[in-house]
């Protein structure tokens, strides 16, 4: 994709590469708080919340969203600071 016509073809004037912001989750972290959510959440595939978990690239966080209490998600926002939003679903 670096190829002249390439970018061109894209609109791309510049010859550098793009830099992006460092993220702070590789592929093993985000398996291992998705698999931490899920075990919280519903452990052993209890369905009694409600669960999706995403990996929300433009924040660099990972998107949470259930109808599990405080009790239940509390301990996950301290066990990974900064690292999760949380958003209870829409009706």
């Amino acid at each position: 994709m670096n190829h002249p016509r390439h970018r061109a073809a894209l609109g791309v004037r510049s010859k550098k590469p793009a830099v992006s912001k460092s993220q702070q989750f590789t592929a093993a972290e985000v398996k291992k708080v998705t698999e931490a959510v899920d075990q919280a959440i519903q452990p052993d595939g209890d369905t009694t919340y409600g669960l999706v978990i995403t990996y929300n690239g433009p924040t660099d966080k990972m998107m949470v969203v259930t109808n599990a209490p405080a009790s239940v998600t509390d301990p996950l926002m301290s066990a990974y600071p900064g690292k999760i939003l949380l958003e209870a679903p829409t009706a």
